[in-house]
């Protein structure tokens, strides 16, 4: 239900929050690009960093230190 695409989307809000510079204002462009709950962030954590790079880049348009931020946190989600 509604309160369940709340909690994906706070799932992904959290991340963009949590990493050393903030960027929850990249929530609607990563949202639109298919990772909008918990099990897409943890698959795009467990791609290589490569493509993980080249999603943000390319897919996503985010400057490279933004990118590197982003691929910063997505290490700590490897479990």
């Amino acid at each position: 239900g509604p309160s369940e695409l709340a909690s994906d989307e706070n799932a992904v809000t959290l991340f963009l929050q949590s990493l050393v510079q903030p960027l929850d204002h990249l929530l609607p462009a990563i949202m639109e690009a298919g990772v909008n709950d918990k099990v897409a962030l943890k698959s795009l954590a467990a791609l290589p960093v490569e493509e993980q790079l080249e999603f943000l880049r390319t897919d996503l348009r985010i400057n490279l230190l933004q990118s590197r931020i982003i691929l910063t946190g997505l290490k700590s989600l490897q479990v």
